[in-house]
This record gives structure tokens, C-alpha cells and sequence, in this order.
């Protein structure tokens, strides 16, 4: 099931960089399975390293952090490996950062993390 699924776009800063963060609250409790990602813009079979960071606001030692290596065009669907549990009614910031790209270049792609549910008695 979605938690989080969207396309983005970002323009690259000078050094290549692009970035997207976005605060959700977690609806129900979970335990986040596995994430996608891929670029649909600027194919030229390079190798871009993203990082993928889940943070809970009220404790931020409470993350998980995703480093990978994905070329471009290619989706790249993997688990979260250990699972990350997702309480409900909790903040949680999801911010995805990602270089090696050109200077100013337009970047256009999709995003998602899935969980599944689990319950607390």
C-alpha cells in the first residue's frame, strides 16, 4: 500500500544537486516495506547516487536513511531493509537528495514508499 507516491520535478542546483522534502503524517501504524524511484527526464545512462531519508519530527534519532546508486531512465524498485515502523498520527519528513547531474538541468521522475499495517493492542 502507497504511504508516499508521487512524480517530481526539481531543476539541478549549480553543482547538480536536486532535492524534494515533504512532511506526511502517518494515518494508520506500519512498517515501510520498500521504496521506487526512477528519472524520467535527461537519459544518458549516467549513474546518479540518491539519498532517501524518513525522519520522525518529534525524535529525529528515529530514521532510517537510504543510499543507493540508480542509472538514469531505469526503475529501481527495492526493500527497506531493516523494515522502519511508521507510528500513526505521528510527522514524519521524507526528503530525497540526489547529484550528479547537470548544472541547472530540469529533472522529472517518480517516487513511492509502501508500507503494510500492523496493529498495537
Amino acid at each position: 500500500m502507497p504511504w508516499a507516491e508521487a512524480d517530481f520535478q526539481a531543476t539541478a542546483s549549480s553543482n547538480g544537486v536536486i532535492g524534494q522534502s515533504k512532511q506526511l503524517s502517518s494515518p494508520l501504524s506500519g512498517i515501510l516495506k520498500k521504496y521506487k524511484l526512477k528519472t524520467t527526464s535527461g537519459c544518458q545512462s549516467r549513474i546518479h547516487p540518491p539519498n532517501l531519508l524518513v525522519t520522525r519530527v518529534s525524535d529525529p534519532s528515529d530514521r532510517v536513511e537510504i543510499n543507493l546508486n540508480i542509472a538514469d531512465c531505469t526503475d529501481y524498485e527495492q526493500d527497506i531493509t531493516p523494515p522502519f515502523h511508521v507510528q500513526c498520527g505521528q510527522a514524519y519528513q521524507i526528503t530525497l537528495t540526489s547529484k550528479e547531474f547537470g548544472s541547472s538541468e530540469p529533472v522529472s521522475g517518480s517516487a513511492g514508499v509502501y508500507y503494510t499495517l500492523w496493529f498495537e493492542l
